[in-house]
């Protein structure tokens, strides 16, 4: 069972696609998780009628699998939305990665990613890379801070229809993350930073802050709350270099 999971999950890696240059997988990654095969559904929606029509879905999935010393897991993602029935947005976002614990504080990580962003001209993003990562304050489920060292090949295909480019360059990859809970998870906060500059070029980088609020009602359903900011100091084309997000939802675990 457990293997056609995997391979599942694999198959929709290869075809999904994302939305931003920067995301954010620290937020969404179980610090301490228990061993076993686990997962998560998440999905919102919203509807505006009247003067204004408009229309915003985001669903995510996320299979995790946990060993003694080793971890994997993959995230599948899809957000649509549209304004006066013309789509405005239709992208999906798919993430694996594999985690191999060194020390308590110290683990290794690599990495594949793939996705495309249509509505902001890029038909593919693809990347593969790896690092370290250092637990530097905490040691369980309820405080922890962590720091990400790594680097990634990226490859980026762009296209407006008058203009084409193919952009292949290589990006330090440099997280912060902090963590706080309380009355054993049902209150939690997640803030992430991340800092991505091209290794060839340090005045092309991406840098962005992700913070999420979760409540869990039951064991099983669980309410949150996020905001994002994204900076793309160099974007392609006629791009804007600043993107912000707020979102809430409901999330089911499984």
């Amino acid at each position: 069972m457990k293997t056609k999971i995997l391979l599942a999950s694999i198959i929709a890696l290869l075809w999904a696609s994302s939305a931003s240059a920067i995301v954010n997988i620290e937020n969404q990654k179980a610090l301490w998780p228990k061993k076993g095969t686990s997962g998560a559904l998440s999905l919102s929606f919203s509807q505006t009628e009247g003067n204004t029509e408009s229309l915003d879905a985001d669903f995510s999935s996320k299979i995790d699998f946990v060993g003694d010393e080793n971890r994997s897991f993959i995230i599948v993602k899809r957000y649509y939305a549209e304004t006066s029935n013309l789509a405005s947005d239709d992208t999906s976002f798919a993430h694996l990665r594999f985690i191999f614990s060194y020390h308590n504080w110290l683990a290794y990580e690599a990495f594949l990613q793939a996705g495309r962003s249509p509505f902001l001209s890029q038909t593919l993003r693809q990347l593969a890379g790896g690092g370290l990562r250092f637990l530097v304050a905490g040691s369980n489920a309820s405080y922890a801070q962590f720091l990400g060292i790594g680097a990634f090949l990226e490859q980026e295909k762009y296209d407006d229809g008058s203009t084409r480019e193919d952009i292949l360059l290589t990006r330090a990859n440099i997280y912060w993350r902090f963590k706080l809970a309380e009355d054993k998870d049902k209150f939690s906060l997640n803030n992430t930073v991340y800092f991505q500059p091209a290794l060839i070029d340090a005045e092309n980088y991406r840098l962005s802050n992700d913070f999420k609020w979760e409540y869990k009602a039951t064991d099983t359903l669980s309410f949150f709350l996020s905001l994002a900011w994204k900076k793309d100091n160099q974007p392609w084309g006629s791009n804007q270099a600043v993107d912000s997000t707020v979102k809430n939802g409901l999330k089911y675990s499984f």
